[in-house]
């Protein structure tokens, strides 16, 4: 499996989170969720759940940029 860069990002016309899903980390998006998630919590424990459903023998290793691990 690629690596791929997901984003979570506050609607502010919902007050909700979204995901961005991007090829690279600075590409274009190539799909976005609604603003169906309650927090940013939410929306990483939901999206690593439904790829690890997805593709069982593939590890999920989130990265986050913002601290480094």
């Amino acid at each position: 499996m690629g690596s791929y860069r997901i984003e979570t990002v506050d609607d502010p016309e919902t007050g909700h989170v979204m995901a961005e899903i991007r090829r690279e980390p600075k590409g274009e998006v190539i799909a976005r969720s609604g603003p169906v998630y309650a927090s940013h919590g939410e929306a990483e424990e939901r999206l690593v759940d439904a790829i690890s459903r997805a593709w069982p023998q593939e590890p999920v290793d989130p990265v986050y940029p913002a601290n480094g691990s």
